[in-house]
């Protein structure tokens, strides 16, 4: 839990983590479960008290966890399907957003520098929230619901060589920001970073 406030602290200094960003850890005790701050901001979360428990199953708190993340089903949808995850980070980085939203060949994002090698492969997968709506659900792009943190995650898709990992450890959501993932808080925090980094480079790439 310490390491899990610390990793709230470094995201938001290094402007990953706004202050409805996230990032979650596996309980290592008892995989069904998971632990997430409260709704609070990332750089204000400094306690153990400030920490919720929620079933992996399906994002619900156990007893003593009153509130937290609407989002928060993004984290369990995520850990459910995949059982090497064991940490995932929410972002609404303004330097990845543009990448969500621009189709063109010329600028997807990719992997323009060895520190975000970890974006190689495929095209990052960029995951649109109106492909899973029903026709009841309201339109706010959230993913405040089982079924669409289910959408999301199958995004990340399966290591053909690991099944139990995801084939890309990051994803882009169309208009919201960017999903990554790890086997470790300190590897998500990571990719969470760098992922951004590279925006910001390829970014420059693309002016120049």
């Amino acid at each position: 839990l310490s390491t899990l406030i610390t990793a709230n602290h470094i995201l938001h200094h290094g402007n990953v983590l706004d202050s409805f960003g996230h990032i979650s850890v596996r309980n290592p005790e008892r995989n069904e479960t998971f632990f997430i701050a409260l709704q609070m901001g990332p750089a204000v979360v400094s306690g153990t008290g400030d920490v919720g428990e929620y079933w992996v199953e399906d994002g619900r708190p156990l007893e003593g966890t009153v509130g937290g993340y609407a989002e928060r089903f993004i984290h369990s949808a995520v850990l459910k399907r995949y059982p090497d995850v064991n940490s995932v980070v929410h972002s609404h980085s303004e330097d990845v957003l543009p990448y969500t939203v621009v189709a063109s060949n010329s600028s997807r994002f990719s992997p323009v520098y060895h520190m975000a090698g970890f974006l190689a492969g495929d095209d990052v997968p960029n995951w649109d929230i109106e492909t899973a709506y029903n026709d009841s659900d309201p339109r706010d792009m959230l993913v405040n619901t089982p079924a669409l943190g289910d959408s999301l995650a199958q995004t990340l898709g399966i290591n053909a060589s690991q099944p139990t990992s995801p084939a890309h450890w990051t994803i882009l959501q169309r208009g919201h920001g960017f999903v990554t993932t790890g086997t470790s808080i300190e590897q998500a925090t990571d990719f969470a970073m760098y992922a951004a980094s590279n925006a910001r480079v390829q970014t420059k790439a693309l002016l120049l």
